[in-house]
């Protein structure tokens, strides 16, 4: 029974892992087709970054009103500066892949994750 819960827990982490690649990989790709000059030609990165997190934010009241999530509660200074961390990278990558091709943009930001834990280690 305990070997089953493992196995199952194991297969359910690489569903999630696949998910997530899956669908970060599909939204590089859709914007890089709404920014290059040979696709839509959509030039307000920031706009988009607008778009993205309004749309997070919809689909977290829908998770919320489903019943999939509940609501947690987080100081105010806390989710102001993550507000602005988070705002600020995203607005950055939108920038880059603007810039840039798909594969320099990926090769790019793989390193950043890392870059960012290291960062977060160092300075405690």
């Amino acid at each position: 029974m305990e070997r089953e819960k493992k196995q199952s827990s194991a297969v359910s982490d690489i569903g999630a892992w696949a998910l997530n690649v899956v669908s970060s990989v599909g939204l590089i790709m859709a914007n890089k087709q709404l920014m290059s000059p040979a696709g839509y030609a959509f030039v307000f990165a920031t706009t988009l970054t607008g778009f993205h997190f309004c749309m997070t934010g919809i689909i977290g009241l829908v998770s919320k009103a489903s019943g999939y999530t509940t609501q947690k509660k987080v100081p105010l200074w806390e989710l102001l500066w993550f507000s602005i961390v988070a705002n600020t990278s995203i607005t950055g990558m939108n920038l880059s892949l603007m810039l840039n091709s798909v594969g320099f943009y990926q090769v790019i930001k793989i390193p950043c994750t890392y870059v960012t834990r290291i960062r977060i280690l160092v300075s405690g």
